[in-house]
């Protein structure tokens, strides 16, 4: 599958935190566990076809887990360090 950029287009940045209790049969929540996702999404066009699409072209995920009250700090340190990866690739690939 080739893909090729649009002249026209930007690039879009998704980040996605899910973020769900952990419990006991009897319903008692005991800590949380999830996930952090940071993705780079560009406008392309299948050669194939001629149809333009959205590509999420750059992915990174991070899970977390831990008791009841730390998920905050958790979420703010992974954002922090995917955007740190994705800053990193992007100007490492000739990116202004």
């Amino acid at each position: 599958l080739k893909i090729v950029k649009t002249l026209s287009t930007g690039d879009w940045l998704y980040l996605d935190v899910y973020l769900d209790y952990d419990e006991t049969v009897s319903g008692r929540k005991t800590g949380y566990s999830g996930w952090v996702s940071l993705a780079l999404a560009r406008e392309v066009i299948i050669q194939a076809t001629g149809t333009f699409t959205a590509a999420r072209i750059w992915q990174r995920k991070s899970s977390m887990s831990g008791p009841l009250g730390g998920a905050r700090s958790q979420v703010k340190e992974l954002i922090g360090d995917l955007v740190t990866a994705f800053a990193a690739e992007y100007y490492k690939a000739g990116n202004p």
